[in-house]
């Protein structure tokens, strides 16, 4: 485990000393000392607090080789703001283009797949920084849940059976819709749960 080598390394890079660093997580100097000498390990409490103070993740703190030197990159904590704000960026614009022009039943194949894309960088981005930020849960479930609304809208009495003067020619058109209605709805219920699921569990 490269715990005490990344601690040594980051509380260096702050320009503390071990008192100062205990200091700021609320510990006695000596445990600082016992921690940078890998003669103790800290709990999981420990942990968090202190990839928050460095603004890191537990999993860089504890298995990598050491934090980069090379102060032209991005800090990890820094990184992972600039991934979260690009992806809410990106959330806006899913959910403007559901209320927008765009989403007309003829382009809804293709909100289809944003939603989609949406859901798989979540996916990518919780799992390589393990956000935390409530904020940005809340801001991740608000298209999933925007659609949904969308879809009960906009095609509840074509689901209901409540739309009159159906042709043959429009049956592929009904079955495609519904088939895109259940799906959306079963994508959507599953990633809300799982993110929810997530995030109650990183907090227990």
């Amino acid at each position: 485990m490269y715990f005490s080598h990344n601690l040594k390394r980051l509380r260096k890079q702050k320009s503390l000393t071990q008192e100062q660093l205990s200091q700021k997580l609320n510990v006695s100097s000596k445990v600082i000392s016992s921690w940078e000498n890998s003669r103790t390990e800290p709990d999981m409490l420990s942990l968090q607090k202190i990839s928050a103070f460095f603004e890191t993740t537990i999993d860089d703190l504890i298995h990598h080789n050491g934090v980069s030197e090379d102060h032209s990159t991005v800090p990890m904590g820094n990184r992972h703001r600039l991934f979260s704000k690009l992806f809410i960026i990106m959330q806006l614009i899913l959910v403007l283009l559901m209320y927008g022009d765009t989403f007309q039943v003829v382009n809804f194949p293709g909100a289809f797949v944003l939603v989609i894309v949406s859901i798989l960088v979540y996916g990518i981005f919780f799992r390589k920084t393990k956000m935390q930020n409530r904020g940005f849960i809340l801001m991740s479930c608000l298209p999933f849940s925007l659609m949904l609304i969308n879809l009960i809208v906009l095609f509840q009495p074509l689901i209901a059976g409540h739309i009159t003067g159906i042709t043959i020619g429009t049956i592929p058109i009904m079955l495609n819709i519904k088939v895109y209605y259940v799906l959306a709805a079963l994508i959507i219920s599953m990633s809300e749960f799982s993110i929810i699921l997530a995030f109650l569990n990183r907090k227990s």
